[in-house]
């Protein structure tokens, strides 16, 4: 006798009593519900993970200066523009040096602190003080007194600090 005749196939054993495999260890007789409930949990896992993966990409973007500048109050249609004495310019990969350099001069700035403005093309415009007027006595005294400080006895790191008008 052939082994077609008695029920069998290449495995040596019946076909009625084998479960064959359709792939991935899943089995052809296994319940359509086990194979959903794994489906669902896949795409739930998937889910979960990618918007794990733009929560922790918005949340570290919303720290960088371009980002505060989105998220910056706007002034009303009614509101006075304000005006900043602005120190220098940096790139935005160099807040953290900025903001070192900056400390070494707080004993010059009348109680105000420096600041982070927001430019196109990233990069943030370093300033101190804030007035609703340009000429603002304040930051008239403010922007002397940064332009006449001076480093290592002849370098002035301020010389060509300026009041400014920052679009809020």
């Amino acid at each position: 006798m052939s082994a077609r005749s008695e029920g069998t196939e290449r495995g040596g054993a019946p076909a009625r009593e084998r479960n064959r495999e359709i792939g991935w260890g899943v089995a052809a007789d296994e319940d359509r519900e086990g194979i959903f409930l794994r489906k669902v949990i896949f795409v739930v896992s998937v889910a979960v993970i990618g918007c794990l993966g733009f929560w922790i990409f918005v949340t570290s973007a919303l720290n960088s200066p371009a980002s505060r500048a989105l998220t910056a109050k706007k002034a009303s249609a009614g509101a006075r523009p304000v005006y900043t004495v602005r120190l220098s310019d940096f790139p935005n990969s160099k807040q953290g040096a900025a903001k070192e350099f900056a400390s070494k001069f707080e004993d010059l700035l009348d109680g105000e602190e420096f600041w982070f403005a927001p430019l196109p093309g990233d990069r943030f415009a370093l300033c101190v003080g804030r007035s609703t007027r340009q000429d603002s006595a304040a930051l008239e005294r403010l922007l002397r007194k940064l332009k006449d400080c001076k480093i290592d006895k002849d370098r002035k790191p301020f010389h060509s600090a300026v009041i400014w008008r920052y679009p809020e």
